[in-house]
């Protein structure tokens, strides 16, 4: 059964929703680094409270034995909640990890299908990040069989926990 073009209208426009809702939820932080090095820092953390989107493209001209060319396409916004709009007191992250794979077809060829939906949902914890340089977030994670075919996911709903670390260390 294919999907119809309304399923994939639906998808885009959720993702896109998603991404303007944490866009619009964001808040700014102050500290006593200039606006350009605090985003600097925030851009490449990855538990950062910005809102982020991920596009990913991985591209196999050839499959070892066939004629057959891959690609996976992974969309992954960063949504975050910062409080007072969350039910927890502290930086909650979600992230969604949407994909579209190119699989090698039974009649030859290859065809495009959704594969399926990976989600975490972390909070950062309160650590005392200036003195020690660590972020820590622990959560559950998830995947959800939304995959259009057996050979485009893992067919299993899977639930497990989810847990981030970054250390930076600073110079000055």
């Amino acid at each position: 059964m294919r999907p119809s073009i309304g399923l994939y209208f639906c998808i885009t426009l959720a993702t896109t929703w998603l991404v303007l809702a944490a866009t619009k939820n964001a808040v700014a932080q102050t500290s006593s680094l200039s606006k350009e090095e605090k985003l600097q820092q925030d851009f490449t953390n990855p538990l950062s409270s910005l809102p982020q989107l991920n596009i990913r493209d991985a591209y196999t001209p050839s499959m070892y034995g066939t004629k057959v060319e891959t690609n996976q396409v992974i969309v992954r916004p960063i949504i975050p909640r910062v409080p007072p709009r969350t039910l927890l007191p502290f930086v909650q992250l979600i992230r969604p990890t949407f994909s579209l794979v190119t699989v090698p077809s039974r009649r030859g060829g290859s065809r495009t299908e959704f594969g399926d939906l990976t989600l975490f949902d972390v909070a950062v914890l309160p650590w005392p990040r200036e003195k020690s340089g660590l972020l820590m977030a622990v959560g559950p994670g998830f995947v959800f069989p939304t995959a259009t075919s057996k050979s485009a996911g893992q067919g299993a709903w899977q639930a497990g926990p989810a847990f981030g670390a970054i250390y930076s260390y600073s110079c000055r």
